[in-house]
Parts: C-alpha cells; sequence; structure tokens
C-alpha cells in the first residue's frame, strides 16, 4: 500500500506480515497508519459481502445443475481481488473522513493506493473452516439445508433439505421449483459470505482504552445522544473516529452478553486449544487475575490470582485459587483497567484468521509482563491471527525478537514479522526485526542515560575528592 500526505506522513510503502511492529517518535503517523489499515479491512470486508451477494446472483445460473452449485475457488478469489481493489481506491477518500473523524478538506492532497497484492493479503485472513460441512439456514419462511465441501480447489454446495417452517411441509413437491431455486441461491450466498470468505474477527484495541473502559457506559450513551440530534445540520453522525466508535459498541456488546449469559460460568474444556492456551497465558502472566460480572450491581470486578500458591493448597480439580476479596473496575489498578476489553476476546472469541490491533499493549504493565505480552502477541501470530501493534516499549519489542528467534532455533512454527520505524515524515520498513540488534529510538535513549550518569557520577566524585584535598590544605 502506497501511502502520501497522511497527517505526518509524507510518503511510505507499506506490507503488512502476520505480526507487523510499528515503533518510533511520537506525532510520526503510527495511529494513523493503524486507524488506515483498520478502516481498509473493514471496508474491504463490506466490500467482500457485497461483491459476493452480486456475483451470485449474476451468475448463479452458470454454476447451478440439479441444485448443486459448482464453482471454481480461484475464479472466485481472483474476482474479489480485482473488484474489491478497484472499489477501495474508487471510494477510499470517502473513506477518510469517516475514518478519522476529520473534515474531508483534510485529505485534499491524501493519496492512497491499495494494490491487488494488498487485497490478496486480506484474502489470506480468511476462515478455514473444515469441509466437508453441513449449514442451515432460515431463509423466512423456509428452512434450507445444505453440503458444503472442497473437491480440486472447486466449492461445491449442494442442497440437501427445504422445509416450510409455517405449514412444517418436508417434502419438497409440494414448494414450487421457483421458491426452493431462490432459496437455494440465497443459501449460497449466505454460505460463501458467512463460512468459506469469511474474517472472524477484526478488533481494535485503542490506547485511550484506560478511560473508554470506565466511561463505557457514558460514553455509549453520550454516543447514541449525538448520534440522533437531528436538530443541528453540522453535527456528524459519529463523534468519534471510528476505531474508538467500534471499540465503545464492542464493549456494550460485551455487556448485553453479560447480561443474557452468564459467561464466566463456561468451562474450560468447551475452549479450544488455542482460547485455552492464550487464556492461561494472558490470566496467569499478564492480567494475574480474572474479571467477574455481577448481575446485582451491573459491575465488572477485578479477582486476582493468589501467588505462589502451594500445589497442595490448589482445587483438586487443578483449577486456579483466586483471592476472596474483589475490586470494582473503576477502583483497580490502571494495567488491570486497560486490560479489560482485550480479556474478553481472549477468552470467548479469539479465533485463527481475525485481526487484531492493540495501540501501546505496554501500557501500565510492569517490564517483567510487557515480556510476557511479546510472548502472547508471538502466540496469537504463530495460530494464524493477524496482529498489528504499535508501540513504545523497549522491553515489548526486544522480547519479540527473542521470541522470532526462539522459534527457530526450536524449528517451532514460523510466522511472518515486519517491522516500521516512524520518524520525521517517514516510515522506514524494517523486515528483519530479529536481526535488529540496535533501534535508535531505545538504543539512543539508553546511551544518552549511561553517558549522563557516568559523567554526572564522575564529576561528583572529582568534587567529592577536590573537597577532601582542599580540607587537607
Amino acid at each position: 500500500m502506497r501511502v502520501q500526505n497522511l497527517g505526518p506522513i509524507k510518503d511510505c510503502e507499506l506490507t503488512l506480515g502476520q505480526q507487523t511492529m510499528f515503533m518510533g517518535k511520537n506525532n510520526t503517523g503510527k495511529t494513523y497508519i493503524s486507524y488506515l489499515y483498520y478502516g481498509i479491512f473493514k471496508k474491504l470486508n463490506e466490500l467482500k459481502d457485497e461483491l459476493l451477494e452480486t456475483y451470485i446472483k449474476e451468475h448463479f445460473d452458470e454454476y447451478v445443475d440439479e441444485l448443486t452449485f459448482t464453482i471454481n475457488k480461484r475464479t472466485l478469489t481472483d474476482y474479489l481481488i480485482k473488484y474489491c481493489t478497484l472499489r477501495l481506491n474508487n471510494e477510499i477518500h470517502i473513506l477518510l473522513p469517516r475514518l478519522f473523524n476529520i473534515n474531508e478538506l483534510e485529505f485534499e492532497q491524501t493519496k492512497i493506493v491499495i494494490e491487488e497484492s494488498d487485497t490478496a493479503s486480506f484474502l489470506e485472513s480468511f476462515t478455514k473452516i473444515e469441509l466437508p460441512t453441513i449449514l442451515k439456514f432460515i431463509i423466512l419462511p423456509y428452512s434450507v439445508e445444505i453440503e458444503v465441501k472442497e473437491n480440486n480447489n472447486a466449492i461445491i454446495i449442494k442442497l440437501i433439505n427445504i422445509q416450510d417452517i409455517r405449514k412444517n411441509k418436508r417434502d419438497t413437491d409440494e414448494i414450487s421449483t421457483s421458491i426452493i431455486e431462490q432459496a437455494f441461491k440465497r443459501s449460497v450466498s449466505r454460505a460463501l459470505i458467512s463460512n468459506v470468505f469469511c474474517v472472524s474477527d477484526i478488533l481494535y484495541i485503542p490506547a485511550e482504552r484506560n478511560g473508554i473502559n470506565v466511561f463505557r457506559k457514558e460514553l455509549a450513551l453520550k454516543r447514541s445522544v449525538d448520534s440522533f440530534d437531528f436538530d443541528s445540520h453540522t453535527r456528524q453522525t459519529e463523534i468519534y473516529p471510528l476505531p474508538i466508535s467500534d471499540y465503545i459498541r464492542y464493549l456494550v456488546e460485551i455487556e448485553q452478553l453479560e447480561d443474557f449469559n452468564d459467561l464466566d460460568e463456561l468451562d474450560n474444556e468447551n475452549l479450544d486449544q488455542l482460547q485455552a492456551d492464550i487464556w492461561s497465558l494472558f490470566s496467569t502472566a499478564i492480567l494475574h487475575g480474572k474479571y467477574e460480572y455481577d448481575h446485582n450491581t451491573n459491575e465488572y470486578y477485578y479477582r486476582e490470582l493468589i501467588s505462589n500458591l502451594p500445589d497442595n493448597l490448589k482445587r483438586s480439580n487443578g483449577e486456579l485459587e483466586y483471592k476472596n476479596g474483589r475490586i470494582a473496575l473503576q477502583h483497580a489498578s490502571s494495567s488491570v483497567k486497560s486490560l479489560f476489553g482485550l480479556e474478553f476476546y481472549l477468552k470467548h472469541e479469539v479465533t485463527a484468521g481475525d485481526i487484531l490491533f492493540i495501540d501501546e499493549p505496554e501500557m501500565n504493565l510492569d517490564p517483567m509482563r510487557q515480556i510476557k505480552f511479546a510472548e502472547l502477541i508471538s502466540k496469537l501470530s504463530q495460530n494464524g491471527v493477524r496482529v498489528i501493534v504499535s508501540s513504545h516499549s523497549d522491553y515489548l519489542i526486544r522480547a519479540t525478537t527473542n521470541q522470532i528467534l526462539k522459534a527457530q532455533l526450536d524449528d517451532e512454527k514460523k510466522w511472518d514479522t515486519m517491522g516500521y520505524y516512524f520518524d520525521d515524515g517517514t516510515v522506514r520498513p524494517l523486515p528483519n526485526l530479529e536481526a535488529m540488534d540496535y533501534i535508535e529510538i531505545f538504543d539512543n535513549a539508553n546511551r544518552e542515560l549511561d553517558d549522563a550518569y557516568f559523567n554526572l557520577r564522575d564529576r561528583l566524585l572529582s568534587q567529592s575528592a577536590h573537597g577532601e584535598r582542599s580540607n587537607k590544605v
């Protein structure tokens, strides 16, 4: 992707890896690029759905025979790459003001060019469902059951059953041929959009999360009030940039889920292996506890893990022990506040194929927990989650390079890592992050601190020695 004249960025070209690290000085454009990628991924997902639906409507008859739909996956993928790229380039200047919540005049000089390779990279994030699989869709007033399988790169979708829900008619002879074909066409479209070409989740965890996590209800209320204020023609429908607005919406959805389902009572056996491994690392080494939702108070609380618990004091089933006392989220430490939104995602939603943005993951964490966070990010990337991180932490970046080297040494499953250094309007690629034994923003600062320390200490010692000589005279 080519980006020119966006905020402080004059000109740059970027290619994301499975794990991408943005680093550099303040006010150099890291957040601009993170927001831009988030907006592009969201828009690509919308375009993908729209284009697939249109394609099936227009070409359905070409690929269907006796209620079996067969299409070459490469054909459909190439179609999506071509037209998603074309549409996105044509509509990018419509997206930018909504994405940043800035007047469109601010982007008059901005030029963004998305290549087909960028779109192809996005398509790699699609969920890989295990085939064959049976899917059931409700297309009112009918229930449609289909089988989806893949053979020699061909996607094959076959109608298994259709029934009229109102009349409980199971015999397809009682349903007209035209209705069956229309219901099957809509089922094919849904299967391709929701299951075959599907991004599991695109989540942005912003740097402003501490305040948002604590005041999420007030912000959600203000957003809804301002969004429906029709008295002012100048007021924009969203009062925050899209990633912030989406994060507030995400927190509201969490609260609604907790209100109807006690998710904390889910057994660990219901988690897949990725969720279980990620949750274990996050909860014990980084959060060092868990959040609990109280239905009576409609509030979240933090319960800390008991440190250094002897094995004989653990529960008989091997579960972790937590302290009896709990702390309301608004009264908890800043690190506990900052991890709130991420905890729910890692415990209940994380899936291979997700795209996760984290702005300053090191926020409010001590050095050891920052190192553990680097391990968490690498584990996510290694297991199919695309992670884009913006960071000012020497600990996090160095620990990330160690994770990459460790995986190479242990011959573990590798993941593509890319780094970018932001400074004075430029963005410099660091394609071999693990080979970077010198990163100027960190090492220059450390060198200045060391030089100042030794200089001041030498002067102090010299002054002390001179004073002793004067006293002797």
